[in-house]
């Protein structure tokens, strides 16, 4: 009471002030108090005053110094009689200001000040309210003017569900002109709300949406401007009416490449370079949004008969390359590169030329005469071994007559 906000951390046996140095009181009238759902984590109090434009505070146990001012849209001359918070962190409170409402914020702890906005449809005209009782996403409180018990059911306290295209899709659209067309946000219809908010970014922050990149929509559903091809965008939608919803997740896209997109630019070998090794690296510009890069390289400009075909399955993932294949000496070849996405191809590069270095050349050796015979050794004779001494021969007719006096003197015997 009295602007005091004082809380114990011993079970009520001692109760200090916040802030505690505070000598003075540092709000006005009675205070109604709520804990953060994440107390525990973020140590985050909040409390209202029932003064008028006393306004909604904020303290944080531990790093704030005095309590900060969070509602910098309150209906001048509100008064804030009752504080509760949801189990998902969503802050409530009745003004009881006639015609005042109620307060509300989908995130009272963010760091640079939360969003608040007052919800005053379906109450009477002068209605007052008193008292506020909170139960999952069904809300009571008294008009005391009109004595009603109202009730307030919030159906608008989950993020809106984005369905097409898919997060991370790749290929998006159809290029006419140089740019790409067709592409729509569709997230599905969220129960009670009237008016959707969209916003597509080149990155997550959101913090600077370019012009065109953001609009409201009664349906669930929009078809985007003109965009870049082979561009990666981001996006998100909420509900804007009859109250705010929570931002969707993020999700992305990149568009088409398309046949019209920029090919690649080829940079080694060099156009009309020679003496260039056989087995060269190939170097080409990358391209946003490619997944590879198919490679053509042929001794003929119609690349009839390539003798290099890095394509399909074998397309590369990098944007340099060595040869892995050894080239002719002294021959003209001609290249080309062009992207590749999940979906499309790019245009072809232009084609470039280069000549391979010329083959070496045929070293002869002389000749050698053949080495000259080693100087031949002469070896001193020897006198032949002398012949045996020969021996005596006996004449033929004195075997004869031998032969002749045997066979008489045997016939004498016989005789």
């Amino acid at each position: 009471t009295d602007g005091w906000v004082y809380w114990s951390n011993d079970n009520g046996i001692l109760f200090e002030p916040f802030p505690q140095d505070a000598t003075l009181p540092p709000l006005t009238g009675s205070i109604a108090v709520a804990f953060d759902p994440e107390y525990s984590d973020n140590n985050t109090i909040y409390a209202a005053s029932d003064t008028a434009d006393g306004g909604i505070y904020r303290f944080i146990i531990g790093s704030s110094t005095s309590w900060e001012s969070i509602d910098s849209t309150l209906p001048e001359g509100g008064m804030i009689g009752q504080i509760t918070v949801s189990a998902e962190g969503m802050l409530y409170a009745t003004n009881f200001k006639a015609n005042g409402g109620m307060e509300r914020s989908l995130n009272p702890t963010y760091s640079l000040g939360p969003t608040f906005e007052t919800v005053t449809r379906g109450l009477d005209d002068g209605a007052t309210l008193g008292g506020l009782w909170l139960s999952d996403n069904q809300l009571w409180s008294i008009d005391t003017t009109n004595s009603r018990v109202m009730s307030y059911t919030d159906r608008l306290t989950q993020p809106v569900t984005l369905t097409s295209p898919q997060d991370k899709a790749q290929g998006i659209g159809t290029i006419i002109n140089h740019v790409v067309s067709n592409v729509s946000l569709d997230w599905e219809a969220a129960e009670g709300a009237t008016k959707y908010q969209w916003q597509l970014d080149y990155d997550t922050d959101f913090a600077t949406v370019p012009t065109g990149f953001e609009a409201s929509t009664e349906a669930s559903q929009t078809r985007l401007p003109a965009l870049e091809p082979a561009t990666t965008y981001y996006w998100r939608v909420r509900v804007t009416e009859p109250v705010l919803s929570p931002s969707s997740s993020k999700w992305s896209f990149t568009t088409s490449l398309g046949s019209e997109a920029i090919a690649p630019e080829l940079y080694s070998p060099e156009a009309g370079a020679s003496g260039i090794e056989l087995k060269p690296i190939f170097q080409w510009s990358a391209i946003a949004g490619a997944d590879s890069y198919e490679l053509l390289v042929a001794t003929d400009v119609s690349f009839t008969n390539p003798s290099i075909a890095r394509v399909n399955t074998y397309a590369l993932d990098t944007t340099a390359w060595q040869c892995d294949l050894t080239l002719n000496y002294n021959t003209t070849y001609y290249w080309k590169v062009r992207t590749c996405s999940s979906d499309s191809y790019s245009a072809w590069s232009v084609v470039s030329a280069f000549t391979t270095k010329p083959s070496p050349p045929v070293s002869i050796k002389p000749t050698q005469p053949p080495p000259a015979p080693p100087p031949a050794s002469i070896k001193p004779t020897q006198p032949p071994p002398a012949p045996p001494p020969a021996q005596p021969t006996t004449p033929d007719w004195t075997i004869y007559l031998m032969g002749l006096i045997g066979f008489i003197v045997i016939l004498l015997l016989i005789t």
